[in-house]
């Protein structure tokens, strides 16, 4: 846990807050509608820590916590709750690196399991994603 103060307070405010605040505004709104579909991307870090990430780990752990209970609050009000858990992600911040492009996943991928979901009917609902690199 070496990671300065400031790290935390911006994932906390990055990775829990901004989330929480989203999904409360228009968790609202789809209750009163009794409509909608709530994800939130949560990452595998929620389940399975990074090294020398703890505050990244922690809020990620955080953010799927109160996506179960989001899910239980509304599921009553006929909205849905998804946890998205993306491992290793193809984005600009692993350019430069010599990591095999088959050890990421592709945003494409995680959109269209998103998608899947979105599309499911109404009586199913699917809690978590999780959608990880074949090979690291």
């Amino acid at each position: 846990m070496d990671e300065p103060d400031e790290s935390f307070e911006t994932q906390l405010q990055l990775n829990l807050a901004a989330p929480y605040y989203c999904s409360k505004l228009f968790g609202k709104v789809m209750r009163s509608k009794r409509n909608g579909h709530i994800f939130n991307i949560c990452s595998i870090a929620s389940k399975e820590p990074v090294l020398n990430g703890g505050s990244y780990s922690v809020t990620k752990s955080a953010l799927l916590c109160l996506n179960n209970v989001m899910r239980q609050e509304l599921a009553g009000h006929n909205v849905k709750v998804t946890a998205v858990l993306p491992g290793q992600t193809i984005t600009s911040s692993w350019e430069g690196t010599e990591i095999p492009e088959n050890s990421f996943v592709k945003p494409s991928d995680i959109a269209e399991v998103v998608f899947s979901a979105l599309n499911l009917s109404k009586g199913a609902n699917i809690d978590e994603i999780i959608i990880r690199p074949v090979t690291f």
